[in-house]
């Protein structure tokens, strides 16, 4: 089945991999000891990606073992590009090994490309300015909504559910609890002090 995004990240991705490899060539250092291992990059509604640590990530087919799944929209994976701090968000899922997925993760957030010039150079300024502009405010309206969705449900569960108990309660339950050993500390000694009389 014919896929306009898989179309783009398949001829983007390489372009994008080369435009790192010139504008910050120490990016990919990290990932020098995992050479050889794989990377499925799973985009909601579209074919997965394949990658393979070279000197530099470079598309394959379907391998049988993959080491690393980055999963999650197009749009957080656009957002990721245009700030790095995204990735920290939690809207991109990381499975597989762990000390794999923090190579590849701390050599992406520590690109340091602006990718709206490079963008310019292939469609011009007040076109990559418009694409730019667009993605971060979509990134803010994102984070904004997260946030706010975050509250309303610490705000249900702790207040109209009832599910979980609201922070002053669980505070005094916790001050009760250090009163109550600290008095059971006290009755101990006495014991053990009329015990030796």
């Amino acid at each position: 089945m014919f896929n306009p995004f898989n179309l783009a990240a398949n001829t983007l991705l390489p372009i994008a991999f080369k435009v790192i490899s010139r504008c910050d060539p120490l990016a990919f250092a990290q990932l020098e000891p995992y050479q050889g291992k794989t990377i499925c990059i799973d985009i909601l509604h579209a074919e997965p990606i394949y990658l393979r640590i070279n000197e530099t990530p470079v598309i394959c087919q379907k391998p049988e073992h993959i080491d690393l799944i980055i999963s999650g929209r197009s749009a957080d994976f656009v957002a990721i590009m245009l700030d790095q701090d995204q990735l920290s968000s939690g809207k991109i899922r990381i499975h597989g090994d762990t000390l794999f997925a923090k190579a590849w993760q701390d050599s992406i957030k520590s690109l340091d490309i602006n990718w709206e010039a490079e963008l310019a150079k292939v469609v011009g300024m007040p076109t990559a300015s418009i694409i730019a502009k667009g993605m971060r405010k979509k990134a803010q309206v994102s984070k904004s909504v997260a946030t706010k969705a975050g509250q309303r449900w610490q705000e249900y569960l702790h207040g109209d559910s009832g599910l979980l108990p609201q922070k002053e309660t669980v505070e005094a339950f916790y001050a009760n609890v250090d009163t109550l050993r600290l008095d059971v500390e006290r009755f101990e000694a006495r014991l053990n002090q009329f015990a030796r009389k």
